[in-house]
């Protein structure tokens, strides 16, 4: 398993339920997996977003979130 897996694997716990974490899991496969530096940026953009909304609604604290947006930087 490639370590930016494995690393994606290991914070999925961080996310309150396991759907989320799988959510998680494929929003940082997409950014991942394009090519193109604005698209990229706009997938970079929806998922940080997507952390925000779950700190919003109490779902994450702010911490975690630090932790997973470190993940999608370097994703």
């Amino acid at each position: 398993m490639p370590s930016s897996n494995k690393h994606n694997d290991s914070l999925k716990h961080l996310l309150p339920t396991p759907q989320l974490g799988e959510k998680w899991s494929g929003l940082v496969a997409e950014k991942r997996a394009i090519k193109d530096k604005e698209n990229r940026e706009r997938q970079f953009q929806f998922a940080h977003g997507w952390l925000a909304g779950l700190i919003d609604a109490g779902l994450l604290s702010s911490a975690n979130r630090d932790d997973l947006r470190e993940l999608l930087i370097k994703a």
